[in-house]
């Protein structure tokens, strides 16, 4: 690994030491830690060394910062709030809830507009909501708190994993004549969604179906408590998700399998070299 990831990495990680994000100072000194260093290094790489922590201690700091920003104030803890967005992602029903991301882009309190915390993590509960699908637009009378979990060693950090999906507050929808469809769904996820629909349709109740969706298009909404502890186990638990190493392994055999057989053909070489059509057609594969 280049010594310059390696320092990035560094940067990155330390920013975790801090328990909460740095404030200005910090970043001030972080930002100009190369140009403080540079008369007391020796060489060059020393000083892209130095370039690089500071850059990833800022890309991590970026990211924090844009993920806490607007946190649901305290105030608005557990009080009715009219939101107006988007679903996200695959909604997970029940026999009596739903349960959906919602990224809001508008959001009133008492009739006041206030900022939307940002991805919210809602449940509708009762054996009479209606389906909800990906890309559908709504207004919902909703109440929110902010996201929090009792986390003891061993256990699971709810709190942490709601972090890293990007949730901002949790909460649920209240039962409301003003919950309303405004616009139907579409894109990525309602296509996921379709298919997740067919391939149900198609295979319904047979072994292996919920592992079929989560590998086919990462719906892992049919994955029951005692296949998780199987998979858990047995340490594959990953693999119930479409990753960017499944996507990697998928592309790097189709580009050495493609490079192998274009240089096999003078023609095709001299028309283009086989290194770059095979990157072409593993692109595409990955695609």
């Amino acid at each position: 690994m280049p010594s310059g990831t390696i320092a990035f990495l560094l940067g990155v990680a330390a920013l975790q030491l801090f328990a909460e994000l740095p404030d200005l100072h910090w970043l001030t000194l972080v930002a100009g830690a190369p140009l403080i260093a540079r008369p007391f290094l020796h060489s060059r790489k020393h000083l892209t060394a130095v370039l690089a922590v500071s850059a990833g201690f800022l890309w991590a700091w970026l990211h924090a910062a844009v993920l806490l920003a607007d946190p649901l104030p305290e105030s608005l803890q557990g009080e009715d709030l009219m939101v107006w967005g988007t679903v996200e992602g695959l909604p997970d029903p029940a026999r009596r809830r739903i349960r959906f991301l919602l990224r809001p882009d508008r959001m009133e309190a008492d009739g006041q507009p206030v900022a939307p915390p940002g991805l919210l993590r809602l449940s509708w509960y009762g054996g009479h909501h209606p389906e909800l699908l990906p890309g559908e637009r709504w207004r919902l009378l909703i109440r929110l708190k902010r996201p929090r979990g009792l986390f003891n060693p061993g256990s699971f950090d709810y709190e942490r994993w709601l972090f890293q999906k990007g949730i901002r507050a949790t909460g649920y929808v209240r039962n409301s004549d003003r919950n309303h469809r405004e616009a139907p769904g579409g894109g990525l996820d309602a296509w996921r969604n379709t298919l997740a629909k067919a391939v149900h349709d198609s295979l319904g109740n047979k072994p292996g179906t919920d592992l079929i969706l989560a590998l086919a298009v990462g719906d892992r909404r049919e994955i029951g408590s005692e296949r998780w502890r199987v998979l858990a186990a047995t340490g594959t638990t990953h693999l119930m998700a479409i990753s960017g190493l499944h996507i990697g392994f998928v592309a790097g055999l189709v580009y050495f399998l493609a490079r192998l057989m274009w240089s096999r053909c003078g023609a095709c070489c001299l028309r283009i070299a086989a290194p770059r059509a095979a990157a072409v057609l593993g692109g595409v594969a990955a695609l």
